[in-house]
C-alpha cells in the first residue's frame, strides 16, 4: 500500500520544490529517457529521504520522484532504502547491491523529570554503568539512599531483532537478547513516547528521533544521559556536547573510531537500475551528505570525493550530443 509521494517539478522560470501526493504509477519520460523512480523506505527514514529530494530537485528539474512505504510491483525503476546492523543486511532480492549513504548513531535517553539525572550529569555514564543499567539483572535497582523501594529507572528498549538494538548490544559487547527491560515494539518513535510518560524511564534512540532538526536540541520530554565517551570516570570539557545535535555528530566525526554505536543507512538497488538512479545515488554521497547532518544522520566514510555530481540534464545532453 502506497502512503506517501513526493513528485518534483519546475517551471520554466524558476525553480521550485513541490510536495505533492501522487497516484502510485506517475511517470515522466524525456529525451527517451525514464526520468522517474521510486525510493521504498522504512517510516523512520521518510525525513531524511524527503531532504535528500528536495535538495536534489534545485539541480535536477524534471525528475519525478515517489517515496513510499511498500511497493508491490517489482517491475518498477526504484531503490530501497533502509536502516541495518553493520555487517548484516537481511532480505536481499537476487541481483540487488547495497550502497551505504549513512549511519544514525545512538545515545542513551531518560525521561526529563527523572530525580537522578543531575547525578550522572556529575560525574557521566561510563560503560560499566550501561552495561548495568541495560544488561544486568543483579545491578542494585534502589536510589542512592537505599531508602526507597522504587527503581532509579524502568529501562525500555527496542525488541532485540531490531537494527537499534543489535548496534546498542554488540557497541557494549553484549548481544541484543541480553538486553534487560521493557521491549517496546513497533515504530522507533514508539520507545521514546514511552520514555516520555513515565518519569523512571530510561532507553537509547538515534539522534535523528531525539533532537529536533530545526533546534538542534532534544526533543521535549527527555534528556540525553551524558556518556563518558573516553571512560575516564568524568565528563570533560569536550565530552559537554549533549545539549547541541552538531556538536554530537562533530564528536563522531573528529574522534576518528566509533565512539557511539550505530545503525547503518544503505540503498539496495539493482545493477542495471539505470542512469537517473545511478545519479540519485551518487548525489546523495557527495552532495545529499550536508543533509544528512541536517536531519541528525552522519554522514560515512566511503562519501565520493571530488567534483560536484552533473545533473541529471547535463547527463542527458552529453548522450544527445
Amino acid at each position: 500500500m502506497q502512503l506517501k509521494s513526493i513528485k518534483i517539478n519546475v517551471f520554466a522560470t524558476a525553480i521550485l520544490v513541490i510536495v505533492l501526493l501522487l497516484p502510485y504509477g506517475s511517470r515522466i519520460s524525456a529525451q527517451g529517457h525514464e526520468k522517474s523512480f521510486i525510493i521504498e523506505t522504512e517510516k523512520s527514514l521518510m525525513p531524511l529521504a524527503e531532504g535528500w529530494i528536495k535538495q536534489y530537485a534545485r539541480f535536477n528539474p524534471g525528475i519525478s520522484i515517489e517515496l513510499v512505504e511498500t511497493v508491490d510491483d517489482e517491475t518498477s525503476a526504484k531503490i530501497r532504502l533502509f536502516e541495518h546492523f553493520e555487517g548484516e543486511i537481511a532480505g536481499l532480492s537476487a541481483g540487488e547491491k547495497i550502497i551505504n549513504v549513512g549511519q544514525a548513531s545512538i545515545l542513551p535517553v531518560i525521561n526529563e523529570n527523572n530525580p537522578h539525572f543531575s547525578r550522572e550529569l556529575r560525574r557521566g555514564v561510563g560503560h560499566a554503568r550501561i552495561r548495568d543499567i541495560f544488561f544486568n539483572e543483579e545491578v542494585d535497582w534502589l536510589t542512592d539512599t537505599g531508602n526507597s523501594d522504587e527503581p532509579e529507572y524502568a529501562v525500555y528498549t527496542p525488541m532485540p531483532r531490531s537494527p537499534v538494538a543489535k548496534a546498542f548490544a554488540n557497541f557494549f559487547g553484549k548481544l541484543p537478547d541480553d538486553l534487560k527491560g521493557i521491549y517496546v515494539s513497533g515504530e522507533d518513535a514508539h520507545l521514546l513516547s514511552a520514555l516520555q510518560h513515565d518519569p523512571a524511564g530510561i532507553g537509547y534512540s538515534t539522534l535523528s528521533l531525539i533532537y529536533d532538526p530545526v533546534t538542534r536540541k532534544p526533543v521535549e520530554g527527555i534528556r540525553i544521559l551524558p556518556l563518558d565517551l573516553n571512560d575516564n570516570g568524568r565528563l570533560d570539557k569536550n565530552e559537554l556536547i549533549y545539549d547541541n545535535l552538531d556538536q554530537v555528530i562533530g564528536y563522531t566525526v573528529q574522534a576518528g573510531e566509533p565512539s557511539l554505536p550505530a545503525i547503518q543507512i544503505s540503498f539496495a538497488t539493482r545493477n542495471n537500475s539505470g542512469p537517473i538512479i545511478e545519479n540519485f545515488i551518487a548525489w546523495v554521497k557527495n552532495e545529499g551528505q550536508n543533509v544528512n547532518i541536517q536531519y541528525g544522520f552522519n554522514s560515512k566514510g566511503d562519501v565520493l570525493q571530488g567534483e560536484p555530481t552533473i545533473s541529471m540534464q547535463q547527463l542527458f545532453d552529453a548522450e544527445n550530443d
